[in-house]
């Protein structure tokens, strides 16, 4: 017979609606889903690593753990980062465990480790390079289907983890939409919440800048809807070469306003020319607040 599941200790639960209860960065919930695979993605450059590192932080500060598998810095680098961005040096040598460049074994010994010690979070800053490891293409299904089966959901499944995965987008903004680059399979498998980040404000340590996530699919309904901007990322520089960052709750200027102008510039030339690629409508205005208004009008 099949082993069928008693879905009695289920039905106890009730229906009350999952949420997101991993990194509470202080703009009203939590940023992760507890025992799913969540995901950010964006362009190269714009802070895809910070902002896991500072929900590392965060998850750290709030007396949990971190398990960091990192496949594109050095340990070096990574120290560095963390405390720039207000890392306690006792919470890294006791909260946090980091994996450097793994090869595809050493990630089954670490799922061992991590069924046993339960970490909060477990970040893989890197799905991409993770995935050329071990020898797969991120463009097949196949392989991308079997990679998340075996390497990143027993992290969830069997350890309990909040599993946040950074990814690309692709290069071709006619192609990207929402969504990170690779095969379509990979969205189907992301049970938690996915992030697109974009640049708001171009920011460095020595200057003050900001980017925003905004709800590429959350299948919970704990974070919002699709589209939906729920944090505004601000990095501002201090003292010590360390920065302070700030998670906030987009304003309207921001994520409304802005965008609304922008989308009434591309209907407007919509109207006139009937036809446009998105070269055509960057022209309207500052590039990323473009793609946000023509994700908003999909």
């Amino acid at each position: 017979m099949p082993k069928f599941i008693d879905l009695r200790e289920f039905i106890e639960n009730g229906c009350q609606p999952e949420l997101p209860t991993v990194a509470d960065v202080g703009v009203g919930t939590g940023m992760l889903y507890a025992g799913r695979i969540n995901e950010i993605h964006g362009e190269p450059g714009t802070g895809k690593s910070n902002v896991a590192i500072a929900m590392s932080n965060a998850v750290m500060k709030s007396g949990g753990t971190v398990l960091y598998i990192d496949p594109e810095d050095v340990p070096a680098g990574f120290t560095r980062r963390s405390l720039q961005l207000g890392a306690d040096p006792e919470d890294l040598i006791h909260r946090c465990q980091y994996l450097n460049d793994s090869a595809p074994d050493e990630i089954l010994l670490t799922q061992r480790w991590a069924m046993l010690h339960k970490p909060t979070l477990v970040v893989i800053d890197g799905m991409a390079e993770c995935m050329a490891a071990a020898g797969l293409n991120e463009d097949k299904a196949e392989e991308v289907l079997n990679f998340i089966k075996q390497q990143v959901r027993p992290f969830a499944e069997k350890a309990g983890a909040a599993v946040l995965i950074s990814d690309h987008v692709t290069k071709s903004w006619e192609d990207r939409g929402l969504w990170s680059r690779g095969s379509g399979a990979k969205m189907g498998r992301y049970d938690g919440v996915s992030y697109a980040l974009t640049l708001v404000d171009a920011y460095s340590p020595g200057q003050a800048g900001s980017v925003l996530l905004t709800v590429a699919k959350d299948r919970n309904g704990g974070v919002g809807v699709k589209g939906r901007p729920v944090a505004q990322i601000h990095f501002m520089p201090a003292a010590d070469n360390r920065t302070i960052v700030s998670f906030r709750v987009p304003d309207d200027q921001t994520s409304s306003l802005k965008p609304l102008r922008t989308m009434a510039k591309i209907m407007e030339l919509m109207d006139e020319c009937k036809q446009a690629t998105k070269t055509d409508l960057r022209k309207l205005g500052k590039s990323q607040m473009v793609d946000r208004a023509i994700e908003l009008l999909e």
